[in-house]
């Protein structure tokens, strides 16, 4: 029996105001049927990986990107004494070629409510030379194990991409990851300051640490201890980064007083396992109140991820390798992805005897020398992309379970004149589209806030028929949808609107 202890803060702030709360961990059972999973049985083909030693893959608001090693055979095992390919400062244009790590890229829209799912142009990687990479706003991150050396390559602001030398070569299972946060990025067991390139092993921070398996997002570090029986330890990370110099004296908060071998972490959600016992579970860091959910699984757990409400458990049995795909406060998967772009099922591992799972057979290089995770799946929002090792493939999941969201808006309008609209009940921070039909159009995009609310002016188009129409919210991450009606008269000029090709 574990425990799990969520301590006061000291000196340091979590994103919530934590109380200390020791809770037990529940007996893990497994997930118990009946359930009726959702079949998602068209998924679309984002682009090949056949070429590709695939190992990474990331989804974001609208980019999918993959990356692997142009081998035909297994990945070799880069020097033990790594040395920059090139100096700071230098444009890898010919970095592909130097090493054989190649990122891909394409463009696509998710389901925005009355349009599903769709692929755009195949785009210029944002960092070309990496078979795993991490994006934001402001950074790029890629990691290049297959030339001469390990080597971090950055793109800021669409600006050349650099390369530097990582501090250490030493990547545990599990730690092939990439992440960034503000200014820093995690790369396996090495933080990075982005603006200097410099890194440092977090294992050699303190003989009670290990630099494998930690996890950087959302302004928190999460690190293994590795003295008093294992525990897992957090400390807050700023936007602007951390001094590397006085990394030694940050403040360690225990989250978990024993040691899973994988975590994840996203917006206070905490998802955590133990892949030899085949447990799996996850706890709330943001709500002290909050319970800790765990199951078990015939098989054992190679890969976690999670963004937002929703997380994936990869696990492998008889040679395959299953993704199931769950939601928080939800005991059971919650769709079913099919294989190789067809109807096949996966071998059910998420309850035996069960109906069948959210599942996707990703075929493995087992004789690969490389310990990173080599697992291509990812998903941002309703948005699940993963490669059966042929192709890469993406689909749209089930709305979240459990949306209230409430919207105003006039209930009288003139065609070509603006009305406000405005919604609550949103996922914090999440893209809104609001449409009008009876013909659907699509008439602006936002952000919900920090609280959940919406508020928006848009301009109804001219030339609408008179008569009754729908204003509908909809929350492009949650799929949640608040729909009012309104009672239009016709006028002759106005904004025409952006009209959108639904495919329905």
């Amino acid at each position: 029996m574990f425990s799990i202890m969520i301590p006061r803060r000291v000196g340091l702030v979590l994103p919530a105001a934590l109380a200390l709360v020791v809770v037990t961990l529940p007996t893990a059972t497994a997930v118990a049927p009946p359930y009726e999973p959702v079949t998602i049985d068209d998924p679309v083909v984002v682009g090949e990986a056949g070429d590709l030693n695939l190992y990474g893959l990331e989804v974001g608001p609208r980019t999918i990107a993959w990356g692997g090693g142009l081998h035909a055979g297994p990945v070799p095992s880069p020097s033990p004494s790594p040395s920059p390919s090139t100096a700071p400062g230098e444009d890898l244009g010919a970095a592909v070629a130097q090493s054989g790590a190649q990122m891909r890229s394409r463009l696509y829209t998710p389901d925005l409510g009355k349009a599903a799912l769709s692929l755009g142009d195949m785009t210029t990687a944002p960092v070309v030379a990496a078979i795993d990479a991490a994006t934001t706003d402001e950074w790029a991150v890629g990691f290049d194990p297959l030339g001469p050396s390990y080597v971090l390559r950055v793109r800021h602001q669409g600006g050349p991409e650099m390369a530097a030398e990582l501090a250490t070569d030493d990547f545990g299972p599990g730690s092939g990851s990439v992440a960034i946060w503000g200014d820093m990025a995690l790369v396996g067991p090495n933080l990075v300051d982005l603006d200097t390139l410099e890194s440092v092993d977090l294992g050699t921070l303190d003989e009670c640490i290990a630099g494998e398996n930690a996890v950087l997002a959302d302004g928190l570090l999460l690190v293994q201890g590795l003295c008093e029986g294992g525990q897992t330890f957090a400390t807050e990370v700023p936007e602007d980064g951390l001094d590397l110099e006085s990394l030694d004296s940050l403040d360690w908060d225990v989250v978990l007083d024993f040691q899973p071998d994988l975590m994840a972490y996203s917006r206070g959600l905490l998802v955590f396992a133990d892949s030899k016992m085949g447990l799996y579970g996850y706890l709330r860091l943001d709500d002290p109140d909050a319970e800790p959910w765990a199951a078990t699984i015939p098989a054992g757990i190679d890969a976690l991820r999670v963004q937002g409400h929703r997380y994936v458990v990869v696990a492998a049995r008889d040679g395959d390798v299953v993704a199931g795909v769950f939601e928080e406060g939800g005991e059971a998967p919650v769709a079913v992805v099919p294989l190789d772009g067809g109807l096949g099922m996966a071998p059910v591992l998420f309850d035996e005897g069960a109906a069948a799972t959210a599942a996707v057979v990703i075929p493995r290089d087992e004789s690969s020398e490389m310990n990173l995770d080599g697992i291509a799946i990812d998903l941002y929002g309703r948005t699940l992309a993963w490669s059966d090792g042929e192709d890469v493939f993406a689909a749209t999941l089930p709305p979240l379970a459990g949306g209230a969201v409430t919207s105003t808006a006039p209930a009288t309008g003139k065609a070509g004149a603006p009305v406000a609209v405005t919604a609550a009940g949103l996922q914090p921070g999440e893209e809104v589209a609001v449409w009008l039909e009876s013909d659907p159009v699509l008439l602006t995009l936002g952000r919900a806030a920090a609280d959940g609310t919406f508020a928006a002016s848009v301009t109804l188009p001219a030339g609408t028929a008179a008569g009754t129409h729908s204003l509908t919210v909809h929350g492009v991450e949650s799929g949640w949808t608040s729909v009012r009606s309104i009672a239009l008269a016709a006028a002759a000029t106005g904004n025409p609107g952006l009209r959108v090709d639904t495919g329905r």
